[in-house]
């Protein structure tokens, strides 16, 4: 077959005048710095653990509920549910965090992607002196982070005064019996 031009038309021609283009696209790309890119949420690593926690939303539930994690049960049956916890935690009470990750910043240069965006849960459980949930609290905070000066997640300090100074989203309690 003929181009244009009359000179015979060869498949790798086609190749050899587009790759210069592409490798010049992917370069200009790649130069640009980092990309904002939308993920679908999922437990982030916990920056000062190191290790994915894992997700409890689900297992929320009221007293009278049939959800896994509900007032009335030992701390036991939790541990055993959720596993070990923040060591900060006081006596009466235990703690757990859990980051999901929305976004990330693509640095094609650096071959990595930071967070970009995330959300932050803590869930405090409240025991009793005969080791009984009497009251679980959730309380949650959005973040967007900067691709350099950011630390994503959040330690267990941030998390317990969040659930302190800004009260729960959602919590559940024991109800109590009167004589």
């Amino acid at each position: 077959m003929l181009s244009r031009l009359g000179m015979p038309f060869v498949k790798g021609q086609t190749i050899r005048r587009g790759l210069p283009f592409l490798l010049i696209g992917l370069g200009v790309w790649m130069l640009a710095g980092c990309f904002y890119v939308p993920v679908r949420e999922h437990p982030s690593k916990n920056f000062f653990t190191g290790r994915t926690e894992k997700d409890f939303r689900g297992l929320l539930g009221n007293a009278g509920s049939n959800r896994p994690l509900r007032p009335g049960m030992t701390r036991a049956q939790v541990l055993a549910l959720l596993g070990s916890s923040a060591p900060q935690s006081p006596q009466d009470q235990v703690l757990y965090t859990l980051v999901m990750e929305r976004a990330v910043w693509f640095e094609p240069l650096c071959f990595r992607s930071v967070s970009a965006a995330e959300t932050g849960y803590a869930l405090r459980l409240t025991f009793d002196a005969n080791d009984v949930l009497v009251r679980w609290d959730l309380a949650h905070v959005d973040k967007q982070l900067g691709s350099f000066i950011s630390v994503p997640g959040w330690s267990e300090g941030e998390a317990i005064d969040m659930l302190d100074k800004e009260g729960p989203s959602s919590s559940a309690t024991l109800p109590t019996t009167q004589p």
